[in-house]
């Protein structure tokens, strides 16, 4: 139904623009509106790659450089918890190869080499999504918008410089090279996503999230097979004995870890000895469906906006397709047609999609995965804007002031102001390595210099920071290590509310 509003104006404006009373260059217009839509999308990317490569500003990048250091020396997993007073158990290992990385590269390049390969990398992470777009899409327009919609949802994890990161571009990369209908299914495929998983599952715990998508597409390959006869099962049938084979090389791939098998369950083994991760504000908030987004935290209204949109309008198109490919795969139907003149959606896309929505909900941590839902509702606006015999420079225009309104919305209500911040402060501010009174730096480093011994109570905040810089002979009371007990986060809120309260 939305859809179906949406393009109500642009049939109008198709009719004003065929009248013989405006006179225009088509072909001009159509080059104009399609510059514009790739450069405004353009600005939405620049800005963010600016704003990955500004002074560290992510608070755990402190703890995995700290981290690194002692996996180097030591090796993974540490036998007890060195950096907190409060620790009951010593921290997961489930990044050490992360943490090992970010601190032998730091001591190649410094922090500054640091920043400029966490903005190589972001660039490289939507590099990926504008291919995957672009290739499931069909529509370079499409892709870029798609880019631009991605880096506004995506902004507050993708300026910190963590492993989270590597497992957006894992997702991507699985999906690229595995999981769409058109991937060649060889050895190296296979030797690709064993490699990929055995990684994964040494730099960031969301490494779940290829067994789980695996899981996804092969399920609706299953259903597809279930519900079809001739040669639409035989394809879905291969398709699924294939994802098969990925699912369970990348679940054994995945236990070459420090942590064997039990590190897919690594939260839940933990139960009430780890610290609530829901109480982390940017990390496992859920999505606040029933309220407008305020403070300083993602969602921002610009993101809230724009994921609300996607849990609107995914359902009814991942309904509707599914319906489509259960009709098609009834009645032998050749698609060829169809998808001349628009592309289909893969049933794979379809399920990972669907998958992508529950994960949304779940945390806004993971609003990135709107990318895939968006792939989706990108090709059903293709087909309706088809059935609606819009014009192309009809389309092109859409798409134009589509884009714009992206670029109001990452620099006005969208994530800028959170991301931004020291590249909106000028250029002696964006060429600090780190910003140093952020964290009471002076009086750390004088604590560090003294070589204090002792037991310090801080800020969440602050943890990371003190951890790095005056280990091991100072130990803090709470940090991203979360390796703390829920009483003890919820002391260190009280008390910090009370000292607010207090001045």
């Amino acid at each position: 139904l939305s859809i179906q509003l949406w393009f109500r104006i642009p049939r109008s404006l198709d009719r004003i623009l065929n009248s013989r009373i405006l006179s225009l260059d088509r072909d001009q217009a159509l080059k104009t509106s399609t510059g514009l839509t790739h450069f405004l999308c353009a600005f939405v990317v620049f800005g963010m790659i600016a704003a990955a490569g500004q002074p560290i500003v992510a608070d755990d990048a402190w703890l995995h450089l700290a981290l690194g250091s002692l996996y180097s020396a030591h090796g993974a997993p540490l036998s007890s918890e060195p950096f907190l007073h409060t620790a009951n158990s010593a921290p997961a290992a489930h990044g050490w190869l992360a943490d090992i990385t970010l601190d032998h590269l730091a001591g190649l390049v410094g922090f500054t080499g640091l920043r400029v390969c966490h903005a190589a990398f972001v660039a490289w992470i939507l590099i990926l999504v504008w291919r995957i777009a672009r290739q499931v899409c069909q529509s370079p327009i499409a892709a870029s918008l798609i880019v631009a919609t991605f880096t506004t949802l995506s902004a507050y994890r993708l300026v910190q410089l963590r492993p989270q990161l590597f497992s957006i571009w894992a997702v991507l990369m699985l999906y690229m090279v595995l999981l769409q209908e058109s991937s060649r299914r060889d050895l190296w495929a296979l030797g690709g996503v064993a490699c990929l998983s055995a990684a994964w599952a040494n730099i960031h715990a969301g490494f779940v999230l290829g067994p789980i998508f695996i899981a996804a597409a092969l399920t609706s390959m299953l259903c597809l097979a279930l519900v079809s006869t001739g040669s639409p099962r035989r394809r879905a049938l291969h398709r699924a004995r294939h994802l098969s084979l990925l699912l369970l090389i990348a679940v054994l791939a995945s236990c070459l870890n420090p942590g064997g098998p039990a590190q897919f369950f690594l939260y839940f083994d933990a139960g009430e000895a780890t610290a609530a991760l829901s109480q982390v504000g940017d990390e496992w908030a859920v999505f606040p469906f029933s309220g407008w987004p305020g403070g300083n935290f993602p969602p921002t209204p610009a993101a809230w906006t724009i994921a609300m949109l996607i849990f609107f309008l995914t359902p009814p198109v991942v309904a509707v397709e599914s319906f489509r490919r259960i009709q098609n795969a009834r009645s032998r139907g050749d698609e060829s047609e169809e998808s001349a003149s628009f592309p289909t959606i893969d049933p794979g896309l379809l399920a990972i999609a669907a998958a992508s929505l529950f994960a949304m909900a779940t945390a806004v941590r993971f609003l990135w995965l709107g990318v895939f839902p968006l792939c989706v509702i990108a090709i059903a606006v293709r087909r309706t804007s088809a059935q609606k015999e819009l014009s192309a420079l009809s389309r092109r225009l859409i798409a134009a002031l589509s884009a714009c309104a992206l670029l109001v919305a990452f620099y006005q209500v969208g994530p800028w102001s959170i991301v931004g911040q020291f590249t909106i402060a000028g250029r002696a501010s964006y060429s600090r390595a780190y910003p140093p009174e952020r964290y009471s730096g002076h009086a750390v480093w004088f604590l560090r210099d003294t070589r204090l011994v002792g037991r310090a109570f801080n800020p969440y905040y602050l943890g990371n920071f003190l951890a790095y810089w005056t280990m091991p002979s100072l130990r803090v009371f709470v940090n991203g290590s979360l390796a703390m007990s829920n009483e003890v986060v919820e002391d260190s809120r009280r008390i910090n509310a009370f000292r607010a309260t207090r001045r």
